[in-house]
């Protein structure tokens, strides 16, 4: 783990080619809904088309998102906040981003989830759990001093 003394809560752990830098703020407390992923695969969607949300409601600050029903989401621009994002729960689930800005309280990839970062920014406030594997074509950061950080080979 690398840190930065003049920056003290900022740390970057790296991980093969790339680094991670985790984030904590401010921990919320309530969960407004659990909203699973629901446009049948193999289709992509894109994260802020309701109909692609189960019940037509886009995931916000308050909710946790679970893709997790063989489909890809896409964030191809904007700003997303979740408490939680569970990626690959009971079947794959693969959540694609090529540019924007994902703030995720807990982040959980499970051994059947995937996520593709090749733009934009993660950011984690508080855990992050790596069961499966990320692909990306820049380095995955996340930022600041966290709470937990586990990661498990998938194979």
């Amino acid at each position: 783990m690398l840190c930065n003394r003049r920056l003290s809560n900022v740390c970057l752990v790296r991980l093969g080619c790339f680094f991670v830098m985790l984030s904590v703020h401010s921990a919320r407390v309530s969960i407004a809904a659990d909203i699973p992923w629901v446009l049948s695969p193999p289709a992509s969607g894109d994260w802020f088309a309701p109909l692609n949300w189960s019940g037509g409601v886009v995931p916000d600050s308050d909710d946790r998102a679970f893709i997790d029903n063989g489909g890809t989401a896409l964030i191809n621009s904007g700003a997303i906040d979740v408490i939680d994002m569970i990626l690959g729960d009971s079947l794959t689930g693969t959540l694609s981003q090529t540019s924007g800005d994902l703030t995720v309280d807990d982040f959980l990839i499970n051994s059947a989830g995937t996520y593709e970062l090749s733009g934009g920014t993660l950011t984690v406030d508080s855990q992050f759990q790596l069961l499966a594997r990320i692909l990306r074509t820049q380095p995955l950061v996340v930022c600041k001093k966290f709470s937990f950080l586990s990661i498990h080979d998938a194979e």
